[in-house]
């Protein structure tokens, strides 16, 4: 690996705690620490004709995404056939395999769909680990606040994703509906 360009004086100094109005040092009184739990990525599982399909929200990113193979399989409309330059962190870029493909998803809350733009690329993430949803979808089933009739998931990930959501399609992002004693 290339040598660290941090100093190593850095290492034997208490945390610094930053107050992010005034700007001043200060002394916390007490302190939430990160989670050593997986991260929280917002999945869900979308059935398109008669396949299930990996959906990750991402609100990190500006533009959305699905797996080329996925558009073509699904028969997507092809807006733009060319490649593109798409860039990601530290000025990295590259150009993807397909070209830009067009859907309507929903139904919204209001019965309306959405009409979204995705960029076909050859691989989007990596292989997530599948996460049970059972426990959750009971205590959600006895808490009564959602229907009866409401469809849940069995389960989210346990694969790679195939549509990234990106934060230009805000009017497709989960909204928080509550929240369980758990």
């Amino acid at each position: 690996p290339p040598a660290s360009k941090s100093s190593p004086s850095l290492s034997s100094i208490p945390v610094p705690a930053f107050d992010t109005v005034s700007g001043n040092m200060v002394a916390p009184g007490a302190v939430a620490y990160s989670s050593s739990e997986d991260s929280l990525y917002i999945f869900q599982m979308v059935k398109l004709k008669d396949k299930e399909y990996l959906l990750f929200f991402d609100s990190g990113g500006s533009g959305n995404l699905i797996k080329g193979s996925v558009a073509e399989e699904l028969q997507l409309k092809l807006v733009d056939r060319r490649t593109q330059l798409i860039g990601s962190l530290a000025d990295k870029s590259m150009y993807t395999e397909y070209g830009l493909y067009s859907c309507q998803l929903g139904p919204l809350p209001d019965q309306s769909f959405a009409e979204i733009s995705l960029q076909g690329i050859g691989k989007i993430t990596s292989d997530f680990p599948s996460y049970d949803l059972s426990a959750i979808v009971s205590e959600v089933r006895n808490s009564n606040i959602l229907s009866q009739n409401t469809v849940y998931p069995s389960h989210v990930g346990g694969q790679s994703v195939d549509i990234l959501i990106g934060c230009k399609t805000p009017y497709l992002m989960p909204k928080l509906l509550f929240w369980l004693p758990s």
